[in-house]
């Protein structure tokens, strides 16, 4: 076994290798210590053996060590524990026999977060945890590792005065790319209960709860020098920036935002978000690098920036270190878990499937359970919060951690005593929203998930020019013209200066990105006729349809060839060679791979989500999120809802199955984005009770002072 294979199971410090004693143990000394014998109980059992074998007389006489004024039994010296724990206003230490870091490892050593330009805090923070050679190489300055800033508000307002249905969810890509503090969308969590029936039918709504969401990015990676500039990443500047937005939503001068809201004190969750390598740390392999030390010196790092920011990431990177052998295998060992959030807890859970019993999680928030309001605030990125809206019925509010998607089925499944049921099962609490439909659906509902154009379709561009020819340059046949059948049926129009349903969206943005769009002149070189444009339409929106299921095929092929089966990525490390191409913006990656059409996708599915840029964030970390079995389920809705009108071309669903099923990716009319009726922060109240059930000490509003490490030697 290799000494770094030997120190991961052990829980050794890298330095601490036994040496040979030049003085070998008397054979009454190895008996007593193997079989924890008493000298009395040795001495009967060497004469019973030996008393009649000459040869043997040697082994009878005591050890020099052992006479006159020996013990009955061996004095065993306690056995230091590596782990010493000190908190602030407590003089007792706690010591334990293994380290688990679920809480941000940047803060903990004294490096920082990312400050407005980029650069880590100034003055460097207090370090709690002295960082070896090694970490300091993964987590210090010279890494580049940076974050973004989440903030999302909850608040009050009255129902729309414009009786229109108006949509459930609403993001701005180009708000959402430019991350400079600016609010980039909302959900309407009582038109989502109302929509999921979590609140009763027919029930009057005279107030509605908005979650307001806004990003800060001050790290972004090559950036333009046209982009805003950030100016504001704390609470109460970005705080400002809202309540300059509320004032012009007041004012009707934000075209997307349809609500009036009073004046309150509203709810705000700020975070740090998405602790990520630079491209040129991930060339490095540090990723590989820091699991290669995972389980070193008496310590596993789980938290989100060991791989990726999210629930089901984190999930699958404990599977991989329980595989490799890099958590604790000592079911006696007392360990101590630094962060109660979604990584402490799900640490814990491991660790108490695999049989360990002593262990204790610090955690510097009060403990949720006492204050309501708090919303069950697991540090972390979770916080689920209920408004009332009468005496029986309450709304949903999800702050942090909102959705999940098929991928997150194995997870759930394993997990389904603290989700409160598998996803997919009637009337359980994990629940499917809408599936991606195109405008041509016979039950496509405009009211649910919708993204705002503004910088999406240039003047002069294909769609526009579409517009001027067929909708007096404001829209667009929605789902097709229906002319000679080529398509599908009329469903209207698609206003392409106001918010456009997504399905919708996805199909005009790569039409935008990909089509030629009319020509200046028809064949005969007079005026493109309205006619003429319609059938030119058509045939390009069907064309550009049956590419971008095609385009899905070569994303889920190409995640297949360099990813494999492996997640949340590879455990293998990756040359640099292979590394260098997923490096590369992902708006590259897409260009270089030819799958720009599938770019709309991706900005709800990725970047909403506030996991970065697709112009600045590198490839590798897209592919980590969006996993085949997404894409699977996303094409399934498109061609479905692109086939309605046409039952006879609905033998191509099958073949889209087929060709998934030979790549091992089931698909079916599940679902592409799910949620829980209780929300997410319910998940980790379940799971807390089963944690302290099986006997985890909780300690909350925990100062750590600092965390010792007994015989490692540390980088400073």
């Amino acid at each position: 076994m290799s000494t770094a294979k030997k120190q991961r199971t052990t829980g050794a410090a890298a330095d601490d290798t036994p040496k040979a004693s030049s003085t070998p143990d008397h054979p009454w000394v190895k008996l007593m210590n193997e079989h924890n014998m008493t000298l009395e109980e040795v001495a009967k059992h060497t004469f019973k053996v030996h008393a009649f074998e000459p040869e043997n007389q040697n082994q009878l006489e005591q050890p020099t060590r052992l006479k006159a004024d020996a013990p009955s039994k061996p004095v065993k010296k306690p056995v230091k524990k590596p782990i010493s724990v000190f908190l602030k206003e407590e003089t007792e230490v706690q010591t334990f026999d293994y380290l688990v870091v679920a809480a941000n490892p940047r803060e903990l050593m004294g490096y920082g977060l990312s400050t407005l330009d980029g650069s880590p805090d100034e003055p460097i923070p207090k370090q709690v945890l002295a960082p070896t050679l090694k970490e300091e190489a993964i987590y210090g300055k010279a890494s580049g590792m940076h974050n973004s800033y989440f903030q999302t508000t909850v608040i009050k307002v009255p129902p729309p005065k414009d009786p229109k249905p108006q949509h459930i969810v609403l993001f701005s890509p180009k708000i959402n790319a430019n991350a400079v503090g600016e609010v980039m969308g909302y959900r309407n969590e009582t038109r989502l209960a109302l929509f999921h029936e979590t609140l009763k039918e027919g029930e009057t709504v005279n107030q509605e709860y908005l979650t307001v969401y806004q990003i800060s990015d001050p790290a972004k990676t090559n950036p333009n020098p046209s982009d805003p500039k950030c100016e504001a990443i704390d609470k109460v500047g970005l705080q400002k920036i809202f309540n300059k937005f509320i004032k012009k939503a007041n004012q009707k001068d934000v075209s997307w935002f349809p609500y009036e809201v009073p004046k309150q004190e509203p709810l705000v969750f700020h975070t740090p978000y998405f602790n990520r390598f630079t491209p040129s740390s991930l060339n490095k392999g540090l990723l590989w690098d820091l699991l290669d030390i995972q389980g070193q010196n008496y310590t596993t790092f789980t938290h989100g920036s060991s791989c990726f920011e999210s629930v089901l990431q984190i999930y699958q990177y404990l599977e991989m270190l329980k595989t490799k052998g890099s958590l604790p295998t000592d079911k006696t060992a007392s360990v101590a878990i630094v962060g109660a959030g979604p990584s402490g807890l799900l640490s814990a859970l491991f660790l108490v499937r695999m049989g360990v019993k002593k262990i204790t999680i610090f955690e510097k928030n009060q403990d949720p359970e006492k204050d309501e309001k708090l919303g069950h605030l697991y540090a972390g990125k979770t916080r689920t919060v209920k408004h009332e809206l009468d005496a029986e019925t309450e709304v949903v509010c999800e702050m942090g951690t909102c959705y999940l998607s098929p991928a997150y089925e194995l997870m759930v499944k394993d997990l389904k005593h603290y989700f409160d049921g598998e996803m997919y099962t009637v009337d359980g609490n994990v629940y499917p929203e809408p599936p991606i439909l195109l405008s041509s659906a016979s039950e496509f509902e405009p009211a649910f998930r919708a993204m705002e154009p503004e910088g999406q379709f240039a003047d002069g561009g294909p769609i526009m020019r579409y517009a001027d020819l067929l909708g007096g340059g404001l829209t667009v046949p929605a789902g097709g013209s229906g002319i000679a059948g080529l398509t599908f049926k009329d469903n209207g129009v698609t206003h392409v200066k106001q918010p456009i349903n997504f399905g919708e969206y996805i199909i005009l943005k790569a039409m935008e990105d990909t089509c030629h769009g009319p020509p200046e002149h028809n064949p005969f070189g007079g005026k493109v006729s309205h006619l003429e444009a319609k059938i030119l339409y058509d045939v390009e929106r069907l064309k550009c349809t049956g590419l971008l299921a095609a385009d899905l095929l070569k994303y889920i092929c190409l995640h297949k060839k360099i990813f494999g089966n492996s997640t949340p990525f590879p455990a293998e490390r990756m040359s640099p060679a292979h590394m260098k191409p997923l490096t590369i913006p992902f708006d590259e990656w897409l260009t270089l791979h030819d799958l720009t059409r599938i770019k709309p996708f991706f900005q709800y599915a990725y970047s909403v989500q506030g996991y970065g840029s697709l112009g600045h964030i590198s490839a590798f970390y897209v592919l980590v999120w969006i996993v085949p079995s997404v894409l699977a389920y996303a094409g399934y809705d498109i061609i479905s809802s692109a086939l309605q009108a046409h039952p006879d071309l609905l033998e191509h669903l099958d073949w889209f199955k087929q060709e998934l099923k030979k790549l091992g990716v089931q698909v079916g009319s599940k679902g592409v984005v799910f949620a829980l009726k209780e929300g997410w922060g319910q998940v980790w109240v379940n799971m807390r009770k089963h944690l302290v059930h099986k006997g985890v000490e909780f300690k909350w509003s925990a100062e750590l002072e600092r965390i010792e490490r007994d015989g490692v030697k540390t980088a400073k």
